[in-house]
């Protein structure tokens, strides 16, 4: 089975908000805490598959990917397809290079109840998630909302760095996020996390406030 190009292009959005789960956290969420806490911009590569709940790989994709708090993010999808996912706190922007076309959507309205929203600000990691450390840097977040999108989080963390990320849906499907070449703390120009349109593409959706 393989996903439609279009298809694709929205599970790269949901799954790149599903990824990103660096925020303040409690005390009480031990080592994943005091990596989020110490956080303040984060840089590197990224692996991105899907598989179906027998394990069979449905995509697989490759980019870059970049972090500000609080807010602000960028993925850069280098293959199979080109396309950008980037927020800048308030807008979500969507752009597909194939399709010629960017999708727009208000912060609000994309993060709700998904790890994305502890980057964004606008959820605290134990009011939001349950939190459970399942020993060697990895611990499971499940959603406290029966309207979460997905089931659970588990994120991987090595010398206090985030190096993977397991998501699981309700149909069973397992993205799976690996990430390298990371850099903490490093310093991004100005505008990185805003996206102006091309000529001649197709805007769907309007900008947050």
């Amino acid at each position: 089975m393989t996903m439609t190009k279009t298809r694709a292009g929205w599970a790269a959005l949901g799954l790149t908000l599903l990824s990103m789960a660096w925020a303040p956290a409690r005390a009480d969420s031990g080592e994943l805490a005091d990596a989020l806490g110490a956080t303040r911009t984060l840089a590197g590569v990224f692996e991105q598959t899907l598989s179906d709940s027998d394990g069979l790989v449905l995509e697989a994709s490759r980019g870059q990917f970049s972090l500000s708090r609080p807010g602000a993010f960028r993925w850069d999808y280098e293959q199979p397809y080109v396309q950008k996912v980037i927020c800048d706190g308030d807008t979500i922007w969507h752009y597909d290079q194939d399709l010629a076309q960017v999708t727009v959507r208000t912060v609000g309205d994309a993060l709700s109840a998904t790890p994305a929203a502890l980057l964004s600000g606008a959820a605290d990691l134990d009011e939001t998630f349950a939190v459970e450390d399942l020993g060697d840097g990895r611990y499971r977040l499940t959603p406290r909302t029966a309207e979460a999108e997905f089931e659970s989080a588990t994120v991987q963390l090595e010398d206090g760095v985030i190096r993977a990320l397991e998501i699981d849906d309700a149909l069973g499907q397992r993205t799976r996020i690996e990430f390298s070449d990371v850099a903490r703390n490093v310093q991004f120009r100005d505008g990185w996390f805003r996206f102006e349109p091309p000529p001649g593409v197709e805007v769907v959706g309007e900008p947050g406030a």
